[in-house]
């Protein structure tokens, strides 16, 4: 049995994405955007998002990286490779854009996850580790376009964060990524 409390939300929730449905976020040509993104729940790095509508963006970020950490002064190390893929969709609220000089901005919605695979390797021991993580997430969120290039996005949230040790991690989350819109 669905409990009023929960039937509320699911209400107010239909709602907004109606709403957000109805309106166009801008007359412009630019529906391509490239730069920089980190976060909790959809990952890190460079990063492509494209505006496929007015109502709704999805983006896809990547990031490798490899690190070398010494365990002692006997040159022990260890080898770790992490390879981040993330992806992000917005949902955008039209009835809350803001237009000031040269600004505009307007919260949305988004959903989104990353999946990390970590490959750790000790060559002094001659073992190593695999690891894949997984995490899902989603919440509010407001993006900043500045002279019709400049992009800017902040978003909170709540995520689940699963992997291959079957540990779960459960919490808040926070999304930030900054952008040239071509």
């Amino acid at each position: 049995m669905v409990k009023p409390r929960t039937k509320k939300f699911f209400v107010f929730f239909l709602a907004l994405t109606i709403l957000a449905i109805n309106e166009s976020w801008g007359k412009t040509n630019s529906h391509h955007l490239l730069g920089l993104h980190w976060g909790i729940t959809t990952g890190g790095g460079l990063f492509y998002r494209n505006y496929a509508n007015t109502n709704f963006a999805w983006q896809v970020s990547f990031f490798p990286m490899y690190q070398r950490h010494f365990l002692s002064s006997d040159d022990a190390s260890k080898n770790t490779l992490l390879l981040l893929v993330g992806n992000f969709e917005q949902w955008f609220l039209h009835f809350t854009r803001l237009h000031a000089s040269g600004m505009k901005g307007m919260l949305f919605l988004w959903g989104g996850g990353s999946l990390a695979y970590e490959y750790t390797q000790i060559p002094s021991t001659e073992t190593s580790e695999k690891l894949f993580r997984f995490t899902l997430g989603g919440g509010p969120g407001f993006e900043m376009v500045f002279y019709e290039h400049f992009v800017t996005t902040l978003a909170v949230g709540y995520a689940t964060t699963f992997d291959t040790k079957k540990e779960v991690m459960m919490g808040f989350t926070f999304e930030v990524s900054a952008g040239y819109k071509f």
